[in-house]
């Protein structure tokens, strides 16, 4: 592969951990009716969501998970794209591009479990439950969130293989 095609890998690479973040500030999860029920940032940052009084409240708790499946492509897309454009070591370059490629392949895994990730407490007079999103459909933004972080994976594999032949 030649390097303006590495270039342009590493290029789509980025854009999909852009799509990714991106898609923190849209409906990420919805009711089987098509309801919304959280965007990106309640489910990863959580919050509160309703509150009855001092009686009953519900709120969403952070999720490291989430956090991982929204934040870490663009962060390690970013990282990867300058490691990989400083180094003219292909070991290196080679590392980063697994490295890379484990980070979108670990979003796509979360992104898909995005609400059996994302857990609730609901209190009622004093009484503390758990509760998960298992339930829970993913919204077209988060269904565009999850082809993004695959087609990260991919492009990012893509990129791995092209240094093994240096």
């Amino acid at each position: 592969m030649s390097k303006k095609m590495q270039d342009v890998v590493l290029m789509f690479t980025l854009v999909f951990g852009l799509i990714i973040c991106a898609s923190l500030f849209f409906n990420v999860l919805e009711t089987s009716d098509n309801e919304p029920i959280m965007d990106g940032i309640l489910a990863v940052f959580g919050g509160e969501v309703a509150s009855i009084g001092g009686f009953i409240s519900s709120r969403i708790i952070f999720s490291m998970r989430n956090f991982i499946a929204f934040i870490f492509p663009l962060i390690f897309s970013l990282l990867g794209i300058v490691i990989i454009k400083q180094s003219s070591a292909a070991t290196i370059k080679l590392f980063a591009g697994i490295i890379l490629s484990a980070v979108f392949i670990t979003s796509v895994y979360l992104l898909a479990n995005l609400g059996l990730n994302t857990i609730g407490e609901v209190d009622v007079f004093g009484v503390t439950s758990k509760i998960n999103y298992k339930q829970a459909e993913l919204t077209i933004v988060s269904s565009v969130a999850l082809v993004s972080a695959i087609l990260g994976a991919v492009s990012s594999v893509l990129y791995s293989v092209s240094q093994l032949g240096k």
